[in-house]
């Protein structure tokens, strides 16, 4: 869920803990030397109809980790490190890339993705 133009709130898998090797990962992520990407998608399905082609994610950059709250699951606060120079080395210049910002409105209920 955004929560402005560069916080996201994501909950983790049900059993997630801060003190299990998965909750540890996530928050010492800059630490051990991994990045976090964002994904999002507007809805599961394309045009919203169960029968319909699953919806693309969209990658929007990488995230760094801000906040939690709670356990099973934890509830964490990613902030989107967005802009041109967000792009990881090696992406080709015509694949899709969010290079700003701004999300549009209904991204405030998107779904997203983080892959470290």
């Amino acid at each position: 869920l955004a929560l402005g133009p560069s916080l996201f709130h994501w909950e983790s898998q049900s059993t997630t803990t801060a003190s299990s090797p998965t909750g540890q990962r996530y928050i010492h992520h800059e630490a051990r030397g991994s990045r976090v990407l964002l994904f999002v998608r507007e809805q599961r399905k394309q045009d919203g109809r169960p029968s319909a082609p699953t919806e693309p994610f969209v990658c929007l950059g990488f995230a760094s980790y801000e906040s939690h709250e709670g356990e099973r699951p934890m509830a964490i606060r990613w902030r989107f490190e967005g802009g041109q120079g967000n792009r990881p080395s090696g992406t080709a210049p015509d694949q899709p890339w969010v290079l700003n910002n701004d999300l549009s409105p209904k991204m405030t209920r998107s779904r997203y993705r983080l892959v470290s």
